[in-house]
């Protein structure tokens, strides 16, 4: 893929922040596996919830950015 030093850029930071993601989410896995306090229990249920919401809003930016179609 032929891209210019600014798509490279951007594509590169967008890569590092699902990365982020990816890793928020699973350490809230494996705080869900070892909790028995509801209270940290909901809050990372919704630290995951939040971390997914961003992947997706990330995941659209890359396509508008490059242009990929939406997959149905």
């Amino acid at each position: 893929m032929n891209l210019s030093e600014n798509e490279e850029d951007s594509l590169r930071s967008m890569v590092h922040d699902m990365n982020g993601q990816i890793f928020l989410i699973r350490g809230h896995c494996e705080i869900i596996k070892r909790s028995q306090d509801e209270n940290q229990l909901a809050k990372s249920i919704d630290q995951i919830q939040a971390g997914s919401d961003e992947l997706e809003r990330l995941v659209r930016e890359l396509r508008r950015h490059f242009g990929f179609p939406k997959v149905q």
